[in-house]
């Protein structure tokens, strides 16, 4: 049974959220934020913090997923190209672009996070487990199997904000071509799109064709190249998307 949270409750964890935000924003490191600051700037008592986000970690991680619960709906449950309806290619490709998006519009505490977990693992990190476990099950039909958990942490490695703050920084580059060009190098780790098709052996069958390897991968390659031959299942009916 659901507990209904009571209204004074509701109105102090708005309080302590919104105080919280505009201070860690305001801040130069929102790791010099104490839980004094906040729960003075909230009204309220430093015990509340405590009892409500365990420490200043927990409220860090709170504002996070308060700001990124919007993009979390349009990913689990949107339209395209980043809800489920989108083929993987491009989702993830999509997916990509919008967590550099967000992160980049949230940097501060992005950064506070990601430099917070990295006192245990930033690869255990809830945030990070589940894009990891998102990506991986994209790339199960566009890399051969053994190898799409690797290519999930490599596409990944391109949204971490020390290397995006860093490009920006001190390479002088806009937050514009960090985009594309990170959309350039995952595009061809993904492999291209019309000509070609990168599939695992038990999943080509795309669009009424038949897929077989073209040749053996190159070394180094991800997946194999695959050719298009008519499929004979496909014969005087529609195909079925993805499938024979």
């Amino acid at each position: 049974m659901t507990v209904k949270e009571r209204a004074d409750a509701s109105r102090n964890r708005r309080a302590i959220l919104a105080a919280a935000s505009t201070l860690f924003d305001t801040a130069d490191d929102p790791l010099t934020v104490t839980m004094d600051d906040i729960a003075a700037a909230a009204g309220v008592g430093k015990g509340t913090l405590f009892r409500r986000f365990g420490d200043r970690t927990g409220l860090l991680r709170a504002v996070f997923d308060a700001r990124i619960a919007g993009l979390m709906i349009t990913i689990v449950d949107g339209p395209p190209p980043l809800g489920p309806a989108t083929p993987p290619r491009e989702r993830l490709l999509a997916l990509l672009d919008a967590m550099i998006e967000f992160k980049l519009d949230n940097r501060k505490i992005t950064r506070a996070l990601e430099q917070t977990s990295e006192r245990t693992s930033f690869l255990e990190s809830p945030a990070y487990k589940l894009a990891h476990a998102l990506f991986t099950d994209l790339l199960a039909g566009i890399v051969t199997p053994d190898r799409a958990a690797w290519t999930a942490h490599a596409l990944l490695s391109f949204t971490r904000i020390d290397l995006l703050e860093n490009l920006i920084t001190t390479q002088a580059w806009t937050a514009a071509r960090l985009r594309q060009e990170i959309q350039d190098v995952a595009g061809r780790i993904l492999g291209p799109l019309s000509s070609r098709c990168w599939l695992t052996r038990a999943s080509a069958h795309c669009h009424g064709h038949r897929w077989r390897p073209a040749s053996s991968p190159a070394p180094g390659a991800i997946g194999h190249e695959w050719q298009a031959r008519p499929c004979r299942a496909a014969a005087g009916r529609t195909a079925r998307a993805g499938r024979c």
